[in-house]
Formats: structure tokens, sequence, C-alpha cells
């Protein structure tokens, strides 16, 4: 997550006002296992399972990291939204001034 500068305009004209934007997100998982039980076919079952595991486990991972990226989002949002009215206070806080940030 970077603090940037962003211009928004407001009804008195156009201000910079810091944001926080996700830049990268690395989501990690190694390996999703399914197991079949109490099905009268576990074999079969569990032999087919096995053969679609790296499909699964990067169906799975990509999900995640879509989710978590929706939600990381979400979350900056609310935040950008107070940084917005209150741009002077969260600069203090994170100890830079508006000209240290890049748009």
């Amino acid at each position: 997550i970077e603090c940037r500068k962003e211009r928004i305009k407001k009804f008195d004209g156009e201000v910079t006002v810091p944001v926080l934007q996700l830049q990268e997100l690395e989501v990690g998982l190694e390996q999703v296992n399914f197991r079949f039980k109490n099905t009268g076919a576990d074999w079969l079952l569990n032999k087919i399972v096995s053969n679609f595991t790296k499909g699964i486990t990067q169906l799975v991972r990509e999900n995640m990291k879509e989710q978590i990226s929706l939600s990381i989002n979400d979350v900056l949002e609310h935040l950008n939204s107070y940084m917005e009215v209150n741009p002077d206070i969260m600069l203090k806080i994170l100890g830079i001034t508006i000209d240290d940030l890049e748009e």
C-alpha cells in the first residue's frame, strides 16, 4: 500500500489530497486438498479429484487474491474518504507533507 497524492474537484476548485492505494498484492497458497469420505466410491472420486489438484489450487488462489484485493480496496476507500476531509491530520500522523508524495 502506498500513500500518493491525488487531485480532486471541490466546490471551490481543485485540491490535492493524500490517498492510500494498493500497489501490489501477493497471495500464497501451496495446495488445496479434497478428500471424499463415506460415499461408497471414495477411491474413485479421490483419484479423479487428485488429477485436478493444481487447477483447483490455482482457481482458489486467484479467487482469494481477488476477494482480498476487493476487501483491502474497500477499507482504503473508507480511509481515503476520511483523509480527504482531514488531510493535514493524516499527513501529520504519517510524518510527511503533501509535497513528499507522488501523483
